[in-house]
């Protein structure tokens, strides 16, 4: 019998990863003597993929792959010291341990999710964390995990539009992450709207009965 899948996305969905974000950015920019946006602009780099983040901060393509190098090692930096989980996280992953294998597919690098897991202490209740692979997006990365475990049923759970369209794109059902970072208009298509960490364990597990 094929089993159940229920992918989260990482940032705004598990982790609580904004001062992550901004600390790591600043640090950056401040080390390539780059101009620093307001905390708001920065912001809005939490979640999408790296790339996307050159044009939100106005860094010059000709340093662009210098930089997203500098703020990689510098949210490795502050990891330690700011990374933590929304409250309920690992709550809810125990009780939905039981309904299906649970993923991770996220816009983040292999290392920061890796450290991520190590520091929280909740990598033992994933099958797989898959972090970015370059050159595909979200949708293209959960394809590719769809077709490795062949799933019998699946949902995909995130916060923001990358998410829910990985989601739709894969014919899964999807699960809005309110609590999360993105904006409503991002989420609120989804099939279902968790407004809250204990709606997301109450919506998958229903979902997850309703594909048996």
């Amino acid at each position: 019998m094929k089993e159940h899948f229920i992918f989260f996305d990482w940032d705004g969905t598990l982790a609580d990863s904004m001062d992550v974000c901004v600390q790591g950015i600043k640090l950056a920019l401040s080390r390539m003597h780059l101009p620093c946006p307001a905390d708001e602009t920065i912001r809005l780099c939490n979640g999408p993929a790296y790339d996307a983040c050159i044009g939100i901060l106005g860094v010059p393509e000709s340093i662009a792959k210098e930089f997203l190098l500098v703020r990689s090692k510098a949210e490795m930096e502050v990891l330690d010291d700011v990374q933590r989980l929304f409250p309920g996280i690992e709550e809810m992953l125990k009780a939905l341990s039981s309904e299906g294998k649970l993923c991770i597919v996220s816009n983040g690098l292999q290392q920061y999710l890796d450290r991520s897991l190590a520091l929280t202490g909740i990598g033992h209740y994933f099958t797989r964390a898959q972090a970015r692979i370059r050159g595909l997006d979200k949708t293209e990365v959960l394809r590719n995990l769809l077709q490795e475990y062949r799933p019998g049923s699946a949902v995909m759970i995130g916060d923001c539009a990358c998410d829910i369209e990985a989601g739709r794109g894969n014919g899964l059902r999807t699960i809005g992450a309110a609590y999360g970072y993105g904006k409503k208009e991002e989420w609120s298509s989804a099939d279902d709207i968790a407004y809250t960490v204990e709606d997301v364990a109450v919506l998958a597990r229903h979902q997850a009965r309703d594909d048996l």
